[in-house]
């Protein structure tokens, strides 16, 4: 399995509640502060849920990381160039929804689809929730 496919697998149910990059980008992240993985890579993807699907995929063992839970503008070191909330809306978001997957290259395609089915089960279960809401 490559990183540009990897992503690939994520079935359409998770549409309107997760969005992946559309190529694998040229750098990856490294998980610090897992038990589960030490020096591996991961996928970002942006979901409206993230913490509930953090919660969901920590209760089924599976690590994942916000490595920018601030936009860069609103962080004291940039406070000098005077942005305030609402100055970069799409970097607020991103900062908002951003979560890291454990889906890089070297994971065995078995670990990636338990990956893959319990991020499927959170969106499923959110549709169904949604439904019965209407």
């Amino acid at each position: 399995m490559t990183g540009q496919n990897s992503g690939a697998r994520m079935p359409s149910t998770t549409a309107g509640f997760l969005r992946s990059p559309t190529q694998t980008p040229a750098w990856f992240c490294r998980w610090s502060r897992t038990e589960h993985a030490t020096s591996t890579t991961s996928s970002p993807i942006r979901c409206t849920e993230r913490d509930l699907l953090r919660e969901h995929l920590h209760r089924k063992g599976i690590p994942t990381e916000i490595y920018y839970p601030y936009p860069l503008h609103l962080q004291p070191a940039f406070a000098y160039l005077g942005y305030k909330e609402g100055s970069l809306p799409r970097a607020e978001a991103a900062a908002r929804e951003v979560v890291s997957l454990p889906i890089y290259p070297e994971l065995t395609e078995i670990s990636s689809q338990i990956v893959v089915n319990a991020v499927t089960r959170f969106f499923i279960d959110a549709s169904v929730n949604a439904e019965r809401e209407e």
